[in-house]
């Protein structure tokens, strides 16, 4: 079952409305992500989204582990490969600011 898009979402409204269940919503979002590079482990394309949710799930809870491992995926992607929205928050957060917006912002 593919709950990544829901997660997704979820993760959204959490920041939006400041749900106080954006740390769980979040951690969901990494897990679906784990399992999609699981299903599909030589897809770019889902280790930026991966990476992506562990930035944010990191920056959210404090886990460096988490954010070392987004640093970690980042680094192993082919130039071609690398999403403005992955530099971003990995620029981000090296920068020591949040990797994420508010929707709606």
């Amino acid at each position: 079952m593919n709950f990544a898009a829901p997660a997704d979402q979820l993760f959204d409204h959490g920041l939006r409305f400041e749900d106080p269940r954006l740390p769980e919503w979040s951690a969901m979002r990494v897990q679906a992500n784990r399992y999609r590079v699981k299903a599909i482990p030589d897809d770019w394309f889902e280790k930026v989204l991966l990476a992506e949710a562990l930035y944010d799930h990191g920056w959210l809870t404090g886990d460096q582990a988490l954010i070392d491992e987004a640093n970690k995926i980042a680094a192993s992607l082919p130039e071609s490969e690398m999403r403005g929205s992955l530099r971003r928050k990995r620029d981000a957060v090296a920068a020591g600011e949040a990797p994420y917006e508010k929707p709606g912002d």
